[in-house]
């Protein structure tokens, strides 16, 4: 390694043991929010290749053609956010979008950023989040030239990458609301806590991974899951859910030994929550990579993977969904995968059982998916395939039935669990 880039190095080593912050300069941040008026509705995301200081990746900023937000400008020490309409030559247009309010407002949080790192903060982190509302690097993901850089030396602090800076943080603790009377619920499931990151003390616990396209309804499967409000919720094109998110609670389960007798005892579940595949922004294949990351940093096994689906099943869903499976042995933990089709609650069970028929048979999952349990004495079928419809407001009586399939389902214990592979991986 030569002085150059072990400069680069030492800086940023020293960048990863710092609060995970954007450090605006608040003079700075000012100054660039007037020049934001300068920009014209119609923006770009750019980059270029560049090799500086022995070390090759992309150089990302958004332009309107003129005026240009990056976080520095394609030197690697001592980067600040920079507004300014400097001429940029040979880069590579990767879209075009418009300045919404919401854009704007994302351009006036990053202005004045100070705190560079090339693993955790860095040009395409900035680009990508005025774009998209997600803090995404790809070449931090995957075969990313950053990532086969940097990774394997980063220890803990791999937990942070691709997590939004402090500043940018979706709140958390907005109030959260009962969804049916807990008089009325069978009370076997408790939300406890957010969490940003998975420890090692995690993979004892129960981890259930929600999957599927955006719309599909997983943020409600989740918050009916937890007779909690604990996910915002929507009904736009784009993914209500920005980046992976860890919910932990408990549940109650059931449990038969031969010395105590049959009992029920609370055991930790953790619900992850991910980014929505095929919605109007993120392409599937982006979606899947930043998936894959975060469950592979995070988990090393995964008690169940619960799909989602709703209205029509495109077939970019199906290619995306069905590469995660793979990735996750189905053919080996077939009874760990859950199917769900969701927001049924209008249609008749003919329809209901015709769309869970296709659904299943698009995934290459049995119809007929179901584990028995022998709970108080009785006998019981869990399917693992379900047709679900939570309406908004709707009384607990008129869900309880599929309430309860949702929780049996997502709760009932495996034989296996499945291992994460942690090697890295291209999707083609």
């Amino acid at each position: 390694m030569g002085t150059s880039l072990s400069t680069v190095w030492d800086g940023e080593q020293t960048s990863w043991a710092i609060p995970h912050k954007l450090n605006c300069i608040q003079e700075l941040q000012n100054t660039q929010i007037r020049l934001l008026d300068n920009f014209k509705t119609k923006l770009m995301l750019c980059f270029n290749n560049e090799s500086k200081h022995g070390l090759k990746y992309e150089h990302w900023w958004v332009s309107d053609g003129k005026w240009i937000l990056e976080f520095g400008g394609g030197n690697i020490l001592d980067n600040k956010v920079l507004v300014h309409c400097n001429p940029r030559e040979n880069f590579i247009i990767d879209c075009e979008f418009d300045m919404t309010q919401e854009v704007k407002e994302r351009m006036k949080k990053v202005c004045g950023a100070s705190n560079y790192s090339l693993a955790l903060r860095n040009c395409e982190h900035v680009a990508r989040y005025i774009r998209y509302g997600s803090w995404l690097c790809f070449q931090m993901v995957g075969d990313g030239l950053l990532k086969g850089l940097f990774f394997d030396h980063m220890g803990m602090h791999t937990k942070v990458i691709n997590t939004f800076p402090a500043e940018l943080k979706p709140p958390t603790d907005q109030k959260k609301l009962t969804l049916y009377d807990p008089k009325s619920v069978n009370a076997r499931v408790n939300w406890e806590i957010y969490k940003e990151a998975l420890q090692e003390a995690d993979n004892a616990a129960y981890n259930i991974v929600i999957l599927g396209p955006t719309g599909s309804g997983k943020s409600t499967l989740i918050n009916n899951f937890f007779n909690l409000t604990v996910c915002k919720t929507g009904g736009s094109a784009e993914s209500v859910t920005r980046q992976v998110m860890f919910h932990e609670g408990s549940y109650r389960t059931f449990r038969k030994n031969n010395d105590t007798g049959e009992h029920y005892e609370q055991s930790q579940v953790n619900v992850i929550d991910t980014i929505g595949f095929c919605d109007s922004l993120l392409s599937a294949s982006d979606v899947l990579e930043a998936i894959k990351s975060s469950v592979k940093i995070n988990l090393a096994k995964i008690d169940k993977v619960v799909i989602v689906c709703a209205g029509r099943i495109e077939g970019p869903h199906v290619q995306a969904i069905r590469q995660f499976m793979t990735w996750l042995q189905f053919s080996k933990y077939k009874e760990n995968f859950v199917l769900v089709y969701n927001k049924s609650d209008l249609l008749s069970e003919q329809q209901k059982m015709e769309n869970l028929l296709t659904m299943c048979s698009k995934f290459g999952v049995p119809m007929m998916n179901t584990y028995h349990s022998v709970e108080n004495g009785r006998n019981l079928a869990i399917h693992m395939n379900l047709a679900l419809g939570f309406p908004s407001n709707a009384p607990y009586e008129e869900v309880k039935k599929d309430h309860v399939s949702l929780v049996d389902a997502m709760t009932v214990p495996v034989m296996k669990r499945i291992p994460v592979d942690k090697t890295r991986c291209i999707i083609l």
